[in-house]
Parts: C-alpha cells; structure tokens; sequence
C-alpha cells in the first residue's frame, strides 16, 4: 500500500480480504497507510494491548497472519513516534471451510469398520498460560487412548479439519497417540473416527 507521513490524515487499519469463510492456510494481511506505524493484533479474541499476554506487535508497517483455524483477529495501529495518534480496535471474524471427510474417504483399507467414537465440545482451551487441551499434559495437543480390545486406525478432526487427509495413526488397545491442535478461542469440536483392523 502507498504510505503517506502526513499527520493531517488519520492513521486507517486494512484486513485483507475482509472477514469471511476462508481455506485453511489463507494469508491475511494487516496494512495501514501512514508510514513508520506499529500493529498490535491478538488472535483469541482479547483487546490488542502492548506488552499483554496474547499480544502481538508488528516489526513492520504491515503483516501477514497465515490461518489455520477459525479466528477473530483484533487490532490496532498507532504512529511509531506518537502513540497518542492511534486507530480504534478493529476486528474481522475468518471462518475456516469445513473439510468434510465421508466415512467412505476413510476406508483406505479393506475391512475397516467405521465409527465416531466422540464429539467433544470445549470452551475451556485457553488460560493465562497459553493454549491447553485439558486431556493431554502437553499444551496444544489432545490425548487419544484406544480403550478397544482391538488395534484401530484413527482419524482426528478439530473444528471439522482432519489431522491428516493420507495418513491414520495405527494405535494399539490401551495405547495413546497425541493429536496437534490448533488454537482458537471459543467452542471448539474434536471428532474421533476410529477404523477396526481386523
């Protein structure tokens, strides 16, 4: 964008492309159009305060946000040299496209047997410390344990977004395999498929 340093104009804060339902991976770009500007931007919802937990502030005039999960981002610029000069909070809510993933896409061997096994909603993923899944000691992980008599191949959903689209986890009966999740604040949905290897 072209920049101008007068301080006649006030200091305006562009998302691009503006909120809407978007793929996984798509890259948002946060701009204004005064130059030597600094962007506090949070990802989980809270009001963009430096130095906040959840805070972050731009190095440059503008930055990129790569999504990978449903976000709201809030946002604010300020002049560099005068924070006083100052936009309101912004925000644009970026839905990310449900991937659906048909228990038939999921037979990739012969003889599997197709179940949900649960669906769990969350609200409590986030805390002063960070990102935490309540089932797992690790933060952004969730702890899948097979409590079958049988060896299954497990398919992971968060918010409707496979872990993998080629690859399922075989996991032995009474054994555990920790699922990557990606932040987001607000209800959150896990779905597990399990697959029966006979």
């Amino acid at each position: 964008m072209t920049k101008i340093s007068s301080l006649f104009v006030p200091i305006e804060l562009i998302f691009t492309p503006g909120g809407a339902i978007v793929d996984p991976g798509t890259i948002i770009q946060l701009d204004t159009n005064i130059e030597d500007t600094i962007i506090l931007y949070t990802l989980d919802g809270s009001l963009p305060i430096d130095g906040n937990f959840g805070t972050y502030r731009s190095k440059e005039d503008s930055i990129n946000v790569e999504l990978k999960a449903t976000t709201r981002i809030r946002a604010r610029a300020f002049k560099r040299t005068q924070p006083e000069y100052t936009t309101k909070t912004l925000e644009e809510i970026y839905t990310i496209a449900r991937k659906e993933t048909p228990m038939e896409n999921f037979k990739t061997v012969e003889r599997f047997y197709m179940k949900l096994i649960d669906t769990i909603v969350d609200l409590n993923f986030y805390n002063k410390e960070g990102w935490v899944i309540p089932t797992s000691k690790n933060k952004l992980y969730y702890l899948f344990v097979n409590k079958e008599s049988f060896p299954v191949r497990v398919n992971f959903l968060h918010n409707g977004i496979p872990f993998s689209i080629n690859t399922f986890p075989q996991i032995d009966p009474e054994d555990f395999y920790e699922f990557p999740v990606s932040p987001i604040s607000g209800e959150n949905s896990i779905e597990i498929q399990t697959s029966r290897i006979y």
